[in-house]
């Protein structure tokens, strides 16, 4: 009945036929009451009052039943509570990896990493080791919290305990590595992957790919990894490579590699390029010009990022919203607005429903015009969208408005 009425949250029943179980004073083995306990634990029933009347009946509290109440307090998050339990189980000596195991998930989840660890350790004394599945969700809560270091000093552990690292594992950990710049340790742990035979992942690669900012380190790792994947996985190496360039300011070795990727013979350094002396012929896609035409964009490129637009779309890529959005915006802030326009009425034959912030741009080059009428028309057609202009082009528009003397 705890079961079923836990089950379906029928909280009401549940607190009534638990008191009527205690004030009867039904007999009860240890196993039955841990049940019972971890059925009113799951509906958040089971309290300091509970307990003290369950042992006023002389229920005897022993592992079956204070293993499943440590598990209440520790999903309750009632750090205090939980301890004392396991305090109390550890002096009678009925500490075990299960019991052991719920509480050092409980603090990696609670971001009580140094704490989990001190456990980790405690169990070692007990000759307790973790189950493969515990050492995994620990690995990955540690470096979720940035303790790397804790993360791989676990996994040593769980190599010693004869449980075998999957892709997975190292994915996470190349990963944590690659975010604090430990790049050679990711490194290693890359070769040691390959080492083992298990083939690395596309998430690896890329995570590898954007850390490095020397050129010379890249082509290593791409000639490595062209052997191990396919040429659209290559794409998505070579796109975190633009990535990386564009997010490190190299846009001009971003739109250089552009150009070799799209095979442009007209620039010797173009020709040159060391990053395409691989053995795959490696073609750009969308994403590729998305990349590269923001980076020209925001250091103020604006004819050459239209210059890759046009070329895209002569070689047959189709433009997606992002480069629609984000050139219009860069012809606007540099008032061009006739081109600004025939860019838009391009996107909507395109089938690309304008966005907010593609109307406000137009909306804002009009106001910065001064072009009160037409920035009102623009308004209208922003409305049927269910879009109203930023605070920031109203004001402008206001001034417009005082300029002409309609104050």
């Amino acid at each position: 009945m705890a079961l079923i009425l836990s089950r379906a949250r029928q909280i009401a029943p549940l607190r009534a036929m638990a008191m009527d179980i205690v004030n009867l004073g039904c007999s009860m083995s240890p196993g039955a009451l841990g049940y019972l306990v971890r059925c009113l634990g799951s509906v958040g029933l089971f309290d300091k009052v509970t307990m003290k009347k369950m042992r006023d009946y002389g229920w005897k509290f022993g592992n079956y039943t204070l293993t499943p109440l440590l598990q209440v307090y520790c999903n309750a998050g009632k750090f205090e509570k939980a301890l004392s339990i396991f305090n109390d189980m550890n002096e009678r000596e009925w500490v075990d990896m299960h019991v052991f195991s719920i509480l050092v998930l409980s603090f990696s989840k609670w971001g009580e990493v140094d704490k989990a660890f001190e456990l980790i350790e405690r169990m070692e004394d007990h000759n307790i080791t973790l189950n493969e599945n515990t050492f995994r969700v620990l690995i990955h809560g540690f470096v979720k919290e940035s303790k790397v270091d804790k993360a791989l000093k676990l996994f040593d552990k769980m190599q010693q305990s004869a449980y075998y690292p999957d892709v997975s594992l190292y994915d996470v950990l190349i990963g944590g590595l690659c975010k604090i710049k430990e790049l050679d340790k990711a490194l290693h742990l890359f070769s040691e992957l390959k080492q083992l035979g298990i083939h690395p992942n596309i998430q690896i690669f890329t995570k590898l790919m954007t850390s490095f900012s020397e050129e010379n380190k890249i082509i290593q790792l791409l000639k490595e990894m062209q052997e191990d994947i396919d040429e659209e996985a290559m794409i998505l190496l070579y796109n975190s490579v633009l990535n990386a360039l564009v997010n490190n300011n190299s846009i001009d070795k971003a739109f250089l590699l552009l150009r070799a990727m799209m095979g442009d013979q007209s620039d010797a350094d173009v020709v040159e390029h060391k990053l395409l002396r691989v053995k795959k012929a490696i073609l750009p896609d969308t994403t590729s010009f998305s990349i590269v035409i923001d980076g020209l964009l925001r250091t103020g490129k604006l004819d050459s990022a239209l210059n890759i637009f046009q070329h895209m779309k002569q070689i047959g890529w189709a433009p997606n919203i992002m480069i629609y959005k984000n050139l219009i915006d860069g012809l606007c802030n540099s008032i061009r607005l006739e081109e600004s326009y025939e860019l838009f009425s391009e996107m909507k034959l395109s089938r690309f429903e304008p966005t907010r912030f593609t109307y406000n741009s137009i909306f804002g080059c009009l106001c910065r015009r001064e072009d009160v009428v037409t920035a009102l028309d623009l308004v209208k057609e922003m409305r049927v969208y269910g879009y109203e202009p930023y605070t920031k082009h109203s004001t402008l528009l206001v001034k417009g408005y005082a300029n002409m003397g309609e104050q």
